[in-house]
């Protein structure tokens, strides 16, 4: 009986030894610290990190990491002055995809060069400041009190656009719950801007699509101006026959009446060429953009607005082309008021430098001492 068991203590102990070299060929040889083909060199989070941070060389550390099968950063100096677009764990490696682009790096404690971080205090914005956080780009409103006419006033007016959000402040200074702190990124010029408005006026702000950066023209508004059922103005644009390009920028301003005394002619319907500069005019305050649009030759507008009740103007645009430096337009102002229309149609040429005005609506804004006029000219003209 004791012969048969040799044989199987001798195949036992063969199989612990291959075991054996197994198990040294695979976990042993690893004992001496070298990293194993499955792991690499990353950077890893020290710390939990939330979405808009600037990293910081004390929220990172290299260490060995399994392959994450997606590109990851090795170096710290890849990482510090990033910012981390979604929310990263402690311990978890630092993908490229939870960060910002590279070439929007800041550094020098998470200010930009030649930038500044300042401070506001918002009011009225609530739910926009529920959306944000750092990186974010947005838009600042400043609100502050006029007398107009012997009238109280509010007047709205951008003050800065596409700024960068570089921090929400929890908390603001004796627990105002009616405004929220926000640190901002600007230029040392508009950061005196915004501490004077921070100061004097009510700020909002608005939140803009993180792709858009452009910056839009925009007149200030104010109360009595949306009180005062001011022209609301629609473009409706379709086709026409194409012709050589030419483009137009269409504006509808609405300016004191004693500003045109022997300039212009307003008691008839009418177009005509005009020297008028209507920005000195809003300069002075005696005049003010109602909109702007844009028209390309081989397209034609009609812009319609009302003012009051009964009084309703149109406009039909239609640029002809341009040849040897001039352009030729087809207008056909109308005008309806208290139940009387009145019609023009003219065809006008005017120069690269020029512009062509149509004027005399019979408006109850001409009887308040203000008028309408719509000026077309060539883009670019200076």
């Amino acid at each position: 009986m004791k012969k048969n068991i040799i044989p199987l203590v001798i195949i036992a102990l063969v199989v612990a030894v291959l075991s054996t070299g197994v198990f040294y060929g695979l976990i042993a040889g690893r004992m001496d610290g070298s990293p194993s083909a499955s792991t690499r060199v990353g950077v890893v989070a020290n710390r939990g990190l939330d979405a808009g941070r600037a990293l910081q060389a004390e929220d990172l550390r290299l260490t060995q990491i399994p392959d994450p099968g997606a590109p990851f950063l090795g170096r710290l100096e890849d990482a510090v002055g990033r910012r981390v677009k979604q929310k990263i764990e402690a311990g978890k490696p630092i993908l490229e995809a939870n960060l910002g682009p590279a070439e929007e790096r800041i550094s020098g404690g998470g200010i930009p060069e030649g930038m500044r971080a300042i401070t506001i205090h918002i009011s009225d914005s609530t739910g926009v400041m529920r959306l944000l956080k750092g990186g974010d780009r947005i838009d600042v409103q400043s609100i502050l009190p006029r007398q107009r006419q012997g009238e109280n006033d509010i007047e709205v007016r951008t003050i800065l656009q596409n700024a960068v959000v570089y921090q929400v402040v929890a908390e603001t200074p004796n627990n105002n719950a009616s405004r929220q702190a926000l640190t901002i990124l600007s230029s040392p010029q508009d950061a005196e801007r915004l501490a004077a408005a921070d100061t004097g006026a009510r700020l909002r702000v608005i939140l803009r699509n993180q792709k858009d950066h452009q910056i839009v023209s925009l007149p200030s508004a104010n109360l009595l101006n949306l009180s005062a059922a001011r022209p609301l103005v629609q473009s409706n644009f379709h086709p026409g026959a194409i012709v050589k390009p030419a483009e137009l920028e269409v504006s509808v301003w609405e300016v004191e009446y004693a500003a045109l005394d022997g300039i212009l002619s307003t008691d008839s319907l009418q177009v005509s060429r005009s020297g008028l500069k209507f920005e000195e005019l809003q300069k002075a305050k005696r005049a003010h953009l109602l909109t702007s649009s844009r028209l390309v030759a081989g397209r034609s507008g009609e812009f319609s607005w009302k003012a009051g009740e009964s009084a309703l103007m149109k406009v039909r645009i239609e640029p002809l082309g341009a040849s040897q430096g001039e352009l030729r337009i087809k207008v056909q102002p109308e005008s309806t008021f208290s139940g009387a229309t009145r019609r023009v149609e003219s065809t006008i040429q005017i120069g690269l430098q020029q512009s062509a005005l149509v004027s005399g609506w019979a408006t109850p804004a001409k009887t308040e001492g203000r008028t309408v006029l719509v000026s077309i000219a060539p883009v670019g003209r200076k």
